[in-house]
């Protein structure tokens, strides 16, 4: 008996052990790829105090980052973080490759992963109906084939930059869009250019519109970055690209619960197994000329400052004693480079010591073109009595608009210093000051302590019902593991079924909660959730961003379904009633809003029934 307990035990803590996989895994999502696609790695780091991954050399295929992301959780009191790192792999050429074990540091200590196989082999062209996996064609060239016509009116991207003839360090704003007309699968990918040559602010908000396009509405979504060229010439912003997949009308198969590892379908998603259309879309290189500064006319101070500003100077008391320190805030502020700022020459003679006191920098990245504001601090200490003057302090910038260079000067600020006390050597004054700040506390270091005998005397195992009961819990959890994995291949078998169950469900539930806000009070939250409601479900049911379109726009997608005529009705009317509720003075009784809602449901019920 006592020997099955040690292997039931051994069995129980089996995985309480560490390894390098608790503190880093990599995984791709394609070990099989043909030679004009990619595959994407994921690298996870779970811990803290870790270094970000080294990537090894590779052979045969080219990284490129497409971000990171973190997850910090906290579990009965005790905070867990990992942090995802993901690259693109594109191969270069045919054969079979290996990545090699990805190494980070921790506390010291190099963890790495196993090494990844990779097979590329000959691309070839589907034929048919079903999806393509060749890269999309340039905006401007004719398509090959009906099926990149048809993506290219689905989603398609642009990059631009608002100047393209600027000085040195004078700001640019580059945009990537991307324009669709569909929902992703999963996560795009997206991997930013190659700004060589220029000084990069990443704007963090992300801009969403509707914008149409030869008379077709799409949704765009636009990163914009601000970029300071630090030399002159023809300088090239190179491609961004895009990664993502769309909707295709195939199922990937489902991993194996009797796979080499049973465990892999845990970290599965159920709605990331209905196989797409995957694209890589790339925009056109951008070509800007950057002209010199020009040297006629250069301030003597001139520091390299490109932009529009300002300045002041301020101190935060005109009066003081000799010795006694005061605090001089220079402030520039404008719009340019504002990181890049070189603090003001000063020279105040000998009527004053100063002292750095450290700088501050406040850069609103939301406007265009960025605005900021850096603030400099110094320590003066006047060394003598009597009436004294903090000279003006002097700023040169090249200005763009005006195509000059301009000097900006502070006013001259008096301070009147009275008799101090003792000597005014403001070193020996700080050295006495803090000559005492430091004292012991206690002595932290303990002794080692020789007598601890808790492990001299064996005793007997315990044999409670609570212990041999916890000896059943590992073939629980494997009971509930397969029953999991059970159902997620339903999920996976059954993909269409599932989503337009839980779009109906998950209407019927935006429905009901529309209730609370029945009555003239709320009336406008009202009638604008019933269109929400409805441009929602029909958005997860038709696979289509509707969010915005006009009823003339929605119904074109309905009648392409073959949809009724009276149902088309219904909804024509109950949009209608939305609008007229919002904007118009009629009835909005809760009793008239209870008709609605039952109409609404009925018309939910109806469009899953017949669409």
């Amino acid at each position: 008996m006592r020997k099955w307990m040690i292997v039931f035990f051994i069995f129980w803590t089996g995985y309480a052990g560490s390894s390098d996989q608790d503190v880093i895994d990599a995984t791709v999502d394609r070990h099989r790829i043909p030679l004009n696609e990619s595959t994407v790695l994921t690298i996870t780091v779970t811990g803290s105090n870790i270094e970000k991954p080294i990537i090894p050399d590779l052979q045969g295929l080219v990284a490129h980052s497409a971000g990171q992301s973190q997850n910090i959780t906290i579990i009965n009191g005790k905070m867990a973080s990992s942090a995802s790192y993901t690259y693109i792999l594109e191969p270069q050429s045919l054969g079979k490759f290996t990545v090699p074990p990805i190494q980070v540091k921790q506390d010291q200590k190099v963890y790495q992963t196993s090494q990844i196989e990779i097979e590329v082999v000959q691309a070839v062209e589907e034929k048919g109906g079903g999806p393509s996996h060749r890269r999309p064609l340039p905006m401007g060239e004719v398509p090959a084939s009906r099926e990149e016509e048809k993506a290219q009116n689905l989603i398609f991207t642009r990059a631009e930059v608002n100047l393209n003839e600027v000085y040195v360090g004078q700001q640019i704003m580059f945009s990537f869009k991307l324009y669709r007309k569909v929902n992703f699968l999963g996560q795009p990918a997206y991997a930013p250019p190659n700004f060589s040559g220029f000084w990069v602010e990443t704007i963090p908000s992300e801009k969403t519109y509707y914008e149409v396009v030869d008379g077709e509405k799409y949704l765009v979504s636009e990163l914009r970055t601000a970029l300071f060229p630090t030399t002159s010439g023809d300088l090239t912003i190179g491609p961004s690209e895009l990664k993502c997949q769309i909707p295709s009308g195939r199922r990937r198969s489902a991993s194996s619960f009797f796979d080499d590892d049973p465990f892999k379908f845990f970290d599965s998603d159920p709605f990331q197994m209905f196989e797409g259309r995957r694209l890589n879309l790339k925009t056109d290189p951008i070509v800007v000329k950057v002209k010199e500064l020009p040297k006629e006319g250069q301030p003597p101070d001139f520091s390299g400052a490109v932009g529009e500003f300002n300045m002041k100077a301020d101190v935060d008391s005109p009066k003081v004693k000799a010795g006694e320190p005061i605090t001089l805030s220079i402030t520039l502020e404008g719009e340019g480079n504002i990181g890049t700022l070189t603090e003001p020459h000063l020279d105040f003679g000998d009527a004053f010591r100063i002292y750095d006191s450290g700088h501050s920098e406040d850069i609103k990245k939301d406007q265009d073109p960025i605005h900021g504001k850096k603030v400099v601090k110094k320590v003066v200490i006047p060394t003598r009595e009597g009436h004294h003057e903090i000279p003006g302090v002097s700023f040169s910038f090249f200005s763009p608009e005006k195509k000059s260079y301009q000097t900006l000067r502070t006013s001259v600020i008096p301070i009147q210093v009275e008799k101090g006390k003792g000597d005014l050597s403001p070193q020996l004054s700080l050295k006495e000051e803090t000559k005492n700040d430091f004292k012991m506390l206690q002595k932290d270091i303990q002794f080692i302590k020789t007598d601890f005998n808790a492990f001299t005397h064996r005793q007997r195992v315990p044999r409670s019902k609570m212990m041999v009961a916890s000896l059943g819990f590992p073939l629980f959890f494997l009971m509930i593991s397969f029953l999991v994995w059970l159902r997620r291949n339903f999920v996976a078998r059954n993909f269409e079924g599932v989503m337009v169950q839980r779009s109906y469900r998950s209407a019927l539930r935006k429905l009901k909660a529309l209730r609370r806000y029945r009555g003239d009070k709320n009336a406008n939250e009202f009638y604008a959730g019933i269109e929400q409601v409805l441009t929602d479900y029909l958005s997860k049911k038709l696979g289509l961003a509707l969010q915005g379109y006009r009823w003339d726009e929605i119904k074109i997608q309905l009648e392409k379904r073959k949809a009724d005529e009276s149902l088309l009705k219904l909804m024509e009317e109950m949009f209608e009633k939305s609008n007229l509720g919002r904007f118009t003075p009629m009835e909005k009784s809760g009793l008239a809003q209870e008709e609605i809602l039952k109409e609404l449901k009925n018309i939910l019920a109806q469009l899953e029934k017949k669409i």
